[in-house]
């Protein structure tokens, strides 16, 4: 047998699966790396989402008085009108109630902006390994639709404040009007 020199493996197969494994990287950080960045860049974007938030407000405190203004219009057409005391304090029900509205669809809206966050943290995950899920493909819609479904919510709750509001002064009118009758 002979003498020599032991075993001596083949590094090749290794060497080229670094090389390669090498090459990736670069490849994801050329490719890969300026679109993580943006991502991180806006989930970390506080003004636009502090700006989201406000519209939110906004758009729930014009829906509000866009209803409240329609209920005063309706209420008009039926020749109903409220005592000044009764005025008074519809009008302190409906500041409470708007700013209820108002305050809740900021909260809903901090919400999303939340559930945004983790659903396009947890995307980080298949970013670079050529996986597009369903919610990179959907996220215009997604983000547009849960805006929509806000505005809806925050609408809702503005013409439910409001028509119970004017529900509440036609009520009192009736009676104020029925106990000047007498």
């Amino acid at each position: 047998m002979g003498g020599g020199g032991g075993y001596k493996p083949d590094t090749y197969a290794s060497e080229m699966q670094g090389k390669i494994s090498r090459e990736q990287y670069e490849d994801y950080k050329q490719y890969y790396g300026p679109i993580e960045d943006e991502t991180i860049a806006y989930l970390t974007d506080d003004k636009r989402q502090q700006g989201e938030v406000a519209e939110a407000g906004d758009l729930a405190g014009k829906a509000f008085d866009s209803t409240s203004a329609a209920s005063r219009r309706n209420m008009g057409r039926y020749g109903i009108s409220a005592s000044k005391e009764v005025t008074a304090n519809l009008a302190k029900d409906s500041a409470r109630d708007k700013t209820l509205a108002q305050v809740g669809a900021k909260n809903t809206m901090r919400d999303v902006i939340d559930q945004r966050k983790t659903a396009l943290s947890e995307e980080m995950i298949g970013i670079g390994k050529g996986i597009k899920s369903d919610y990179e493909k959907s996220m215009g819609a997604w983000t547009q639709m849960e805006g929509m479904h806000n505005q809806q919510k925050a609408s809702d709750a503005a013409a439910s404040a409001a028509n119970r509001n004017a529900i509440i002064g036609t009520g009192a009118t009736i009676v104020t009007t029925g106990l000047m009758m007498w």
